[in-house]
């Protein structure tokens, strides 16, 4: 189970509480659903279920005090997800590179049931994540190109890459351009 202590184990984290929590669970501590029914007491008795995961799976008392900022009355499993999301969760480009990248490298669909549905769970945690950085035809596009891109223009990849930790999105596509004119 993954834990939680910045900003570097924030996707990995997520990523084993999609995996771990119930479908009505993990809807409203990741998106703040409430299933329609859940009686007021319900509600109270997963919240608490759920407050405690969190808090259980948090590594760090820096993590920790971030959570204790949130009010008394406010203290709900979605509100401690959606803090700990603002506060930890990379907003840049390069973790879009980085999904992608998992995406485009993603091991061949197994032959078995037993074996599949491990693999169906771990790709869907894929492409929720991708789904949730609200992506762009253009990320699509961008990271696409960077996979197919011939082995001599790995050095390109590796700056390119570097140059997009302090972007907040991708460049257009047409960035392709450039390393033609290098050929």
């Amino acid at each position: 189970h993954a834990r939680l202590d910045g900003p570097k184990t924030f996707a990995s984290w997520t990523r084993q509480l999609r995996l771990c929590l119930a479908d009505d669970i993990r809807s409203y501590v990741l998106d703040g659903i409430v299933p329609a029914d859940w009686t007021p007491s319900h509600r109270s008795a997963r919240d608490v279920v759920a407050r405690e995961l969190l808090a259980n799976s948090i590594d760090s008392a820096d993590v920790s005090a971030v959570l204790d900022q949130i009010p008394t009355a406010d203290l709900t499993a979605p509100k401690m997800y959606s803090t700990l999301k603002s506060r930890y969760a990379p907003d840049d480009a390069t973790r879009t590179l980085e999904l992608f990248s998992r995406l485009w490298s993603f091991r061949p669909m197994p032959g078995t049931v037993g074996e599949f549905d491990g693999w169906i769970m771990e790709f869907k945690a894929i492409a929720q994540e991708i789904i949730d950085t609200k992506t762009t035809i253009n990320d699509v596009l961008a990271t696409l190109l960077l996979a197919i891109a011939h082995p001599s223009l790995e050095s390109f990849k590796a700056s390119f890459t570097n140059e997009q930790r302090t972007q907040r999105s991708l460049p257009c596509h047409r960035f392709a351009r450039r390393p033609h004119a290098a050929l």
